[in-house]
């Protein structure tokens, strides 16, 4: 810091991120961090598309999962790549399915085109209201107005209420994933799940309104668990004997949907 003063400004700004992304990497530990592995592939590659594709073409031609084929290219938010001839896209796909559309291309942009893409053209564009979105991709789901608090992130709130980050950036036209407090956000979920979310969700604020009392507990009352594939709310608190509303509540999860593999979840010690 001795020589900050003395960098060029566009240096000033990254040598601190570079210097901050070093600590977390070597110290993450420390903090109650947990490092996370990746469910994707590491292998991927990219492929230029000049057509209008949905991902559901290319996961039911390949045999991919539709989710996993999201997670890949998430700047995609309404799962359609709107390229043509004159402006292409990427997509990311694992390694050894690249030749496979490569060489089945043509069975891809034609699978069920009628049905994306009537008249060879894309659906109409969304709504938008008072710098909301009302997207067309949220039949059967019921709207939820989530009001932020300090401290949420972007990321946070999605993994609440189990859906994904790109969706709740996309139907709140979310800018560089920045929110602030007392904003209200739009979150659609399936309906049968809302009345119950909407119950934690309740639950959740007047907790935090009443200090946190959960939050600020003795760190000595608990030992901690990472949860691993397969595993849901149910199965652990019946593992630890705990209620499965109690654990929920503990770790500020909203969602039975809303655990990630490698997440560190508070267990409360046997007494």
């Amino acid at each position: 810091w001795d020589i900050y003063a003395f960098l060029p400004r566009e240096t000033r700004g990254y040598v601190p991120l570079f210097v901050a992304a070093t600590y977390v990497m070597n110290y993450y530990d420390e903090h109650n961090l947990t490092p996370r592995i990746p469910a994707m592939p590491t292998a991927v590659d990219t492929v230029m598309i000049n057509k209008y594709l949905h991902f559901d073409q290319v996961s039911s031609v390949l045999g991919i999962d539709p989710e996993y084929v999201r997670s890949l290219n998430p700047a995609y938010r309404r799962g359609v790549i709107p390229a043509t001839t004159k402006k292409q896209y990427p997509l990311v796909l694992p390694l050894g399915k690249i030749s496979e559309f490569i060489d089945r291309d043509t069975s891809v942009y034609a699978w069920e085109r009628n049905k994306y893409f009537p008249n060879n053209a894309l659906a109409g564009p969304v709504e938008k209201n008072s710098g909301y979105f009302v997207p067309d991709d949220v039949k059967g789901k019921s709207k939820i107005v989530y009001t932020v608090r300090s401290g949420d992130t972007v990321g946070g709130i999605a993994k609440k209420y189990g859906i994904r980050q790109a969706d709740l950036v996309y139907w709140n036209n979310i800018r560089k994933n920045l929110i602030r407090a007392g904003q209200k956000l739009a979150i659609y979920v399936p309906e049968k799940d809302k009345q119950k979310l909407e119950k934690t969700v309740a639950k959740a604020e007047t907790t935090a309104k009443s200090g946190n009392e959960i939050g600020s507990a003795n760190i000595n009352d608990f030992e901690y668990y990472t949860v691993k594939r397969g595993d849901t709310p149910n199965v652990i608190a019946t593992q630890f004997g705990m209620n499965t509303d109690e654990l929920m509540s503990i770790n500020g999860i909203l969602s039975e949907r809303g655990l990630q593999i490698g997440q560190k979840l508070k267990i409360k010690k046997k007494t």
